[in-house]
């Protein structure tokens, strides 16, 4: 089978000169896989797939750092990807934006297929997108489980990272 994966950089990496739907369309165009007026129903609908319909026209200039994202995520999907790379989606953004962007992840997760892989150290994102977590420490992962596992877990690694007197949680 001939396995697709696409990637969502911290930074979104969108083309400044190009508008949201030349960004979303990009790899489409570029590979020729469909014609053009089929292109420009995948980019209408990848992008009301994350929320941002009939902003095809907009430069990337006139979007906030969360609509940047959902482009991204948007020009991801449009590659119709087995397996979305996710590098610390969240960096930049506000706790609203984040917010956001989780909830765009979470219907994601509803209505494709592909697997979700999210670098991340914001763990309260992790805890909330994720269906399992693999905690990484000295480049070995230390503890994989569930949200709820990972939050149980008596590994004194997971428990520092997970209790930190900077959030005001302390642990026993």
């Amino acid at each position: 089978k001939n396995y697709r994966y696409s990637m969502v950089f911290q930074s979104s990496a969108l083309f400044n000169s190009l508008t949201v739907g030349e960004n979303v369309g990009l790899w489409l165009r570029e590979k020729r896989v469909c014609k053009e007026n089929r292109i420009r129903e995948i980019i209408h609908q990848k992008l009301s797939q994350v929320g941002l319909e009939g902003k095809e026209d907009l430069q990337t200039s006139e979007l906030s750092g969360g609509m940047k994202k959902r482009v991204a995520i948007a020009r991801s999907l449009a590659m119709n990807p087995d397996l979305i790379l996710y590098d610390e989606p969240t960096a930049e953004l506000d706790p609203i934006n984040t917010d956001e962007l989780a909830n765009t992840i979470l219907r994601l997760k509803e209505t494709t297929k592909n697997t979700t892989v999210i670098v991340t150290h914001d763990l309260n994102f992790a805890l909330y997108v994720s269906d399992r977590i693999a905690m990484i420490h000295d480049g070995s992962i230390v503890e994989v489980g569930s949200p709820n596992e990972i939050k149980a877990s008596r590994n004194p690694i997971v428990k520092g990272f997970i209790f930190t007197t900077t959030k005001g949680i302390k642990g026993d």
